[in-house]
């Protein structure tokens, strides 16, 4: 969906490993799967105070 948001213009995009997990990507081993989920998150807080 990347590719449509910036077609349209969104400013802010954080890209995922698919529509069916926005905050995770499970094939990654758990240790790492958390670590990317408290990237992703912090990306999209990151986001709401700019």
């Amino acid at each position: 969906m990347t590719p449509v948001a910036n077609s349209v213009g969104t400013p802010r995009i954080s890209p995922s490993a698919s529509i069916k997990y926005p905050f995770g990507a499970p094939s990654l081993p758990v240790d790492e799967e958390k670590e990317e989920r408290v990237m992703m998150l912090r990306d999209a807080l990151g986001y709401l105070t700019k």
